[in-house]
């Protein structure tokens, strides 16, 4: 009786063993994958805590002007010192619908901001020097 050749059992060897790794590197890819979207999730939970992110609702463009309707999604208002379209400050207002002139956004009410520049991506800073970008 002859046994199987020596070559034969390499190869199945090699077989088993590219198998191995290959089960082992799915599941660490799927591990790292799930650590890093929680930690996104994390990441996003916090500034929602902070009350520092905004929600795009709408966006328009008339004229020469540019319309961001925006939501506060976090749990503390926001106070906007200044607003930036590629790293310029640029006149704007923020109204709502009862008043205009608004320079806190408090949270879970929708305002417009309103910039004097065709953009669809605007930079706000708030009052204690966070950025928060907002595009379209």
């Amino acid at each position: 009786m002859k046994g199987i050749s020596e070559a034969i059992t390499v190869v199945f060897l090699i077989l088993i063993t590219l198998i191995a790794i290959t089960v082992v590197s799915l599941y660490y890819l799927h591990t790292i994958t799930l650590n890093q979207l929680s930690l996104t999730q994390e990441i996003k939970d916090q500034y929602i805590d902070a009350g520092q992110l905004l929600s795009l609702v709408y966006y328009q463009q008339k004229g020469n002007s540019s319309y961001f309707y925006v939501v506060n999604i976090g749990n503390i208002p926001i106070n906007i010192s200044q607003i930036y379209v590629n790293s310029i400050p640029v006149k704007f207002i923020i109204y709502n619908s009862t008043t205009t002139h608004i320079s806190v956004l408090y949270p879970q009410l929708v305002y417009v901001i309103l910039v004097y520049t065709n953009t669809t991506s605007i930079v706000i800073k708030t009052t204690n020097n966070n950025l928060i970008q907002i595009g379209a």
